[in-house]
């Protein structure tokens, strides 16, 4: 398959991106949502404490003397080490700081299983745009099921989309709807995505 189309030269303002996956061969088409990054919560200070250090080392020492009888016997005893360690952690309160980390977007091709089933029977059938970025969730998931109800997916016979699903409330509509629609309106000036 080929590369995503429409890829803007800096992502690190953007969330993510609303795409259209489309094949080439019978117009069937997909739209979409997927982020550039995630979020991901490191913890500091979080260190061993002499005694399970020790522990482990001597499992591993043990290990490798021969006094489990098999693989799966060592690999019971770390579990349980491990279930102890999680609980003494647990008991702990840590600091935690939030890490940007870009997401296998490069690579992705939808979360649709009939899509992606297509997908690997001809990849070179297949085109992958990016229509428009986004640079919060709410915005994300407003633009995308705006786009997919007014292709309206769920009934269009050429759509992989068998579903159209958000969560949204009354005051994340009320602060995206403007800057979604003019957002919206730059890629929908007179052409028809779908086509």
């Amino acid at each position: 398959m080929n590369e995503w189309e429409g890829i803007p030269k800096n992502i690190t303002p953007y969330i993510g991106f609303i795409y259209i996956i489309k094949n080439k061969v019978n117009d069937k088409y997909y739209i979409g949502q997927k982020t550039f990054f995630k979020y991901i919560d490191r913890v500091k200070d979080k260190v061993l404490t002499k005694d399970m250090c020790l522990k482990r080392e001597k499992l591993q020492i043990r290990l490798e003397q021969g006094h489990f009888k098999t693989k799966k016997a060592y690999n019971e005893e770390i579990t349980i080490l491990k279930k102890k360690e999680k609980e003494h952690f647990s008991a702990r309160k840590y600091k935690t700081k939030k890490v940007k980390k870009e997401t296998d977007w490069r690579n992705y091709f939808s979360s649709s299983d009939f899509l992606k089933e297509d997908i690997k029977i001809n990849p070179n059938d297949y085109s992958r745009r990016i229509l428009v970025c986004c640079e919060t969730k709410g915005m994300l998931n407003y633009a995308e099921t705006f786009l997919q109800m007014k292709y309206g997916v769920v009934f269009d016979d050429n759509s992989y989309n068998g579903l159209v699903n958000i969560r949204a409330n009354t005051k994340m509509f009320q602060n995206y709807q403007k800057e979604c629609r003019i957002m919206l309106d730059k890629i929908n000036k007179n052409q028809n995505i779908t086509t």
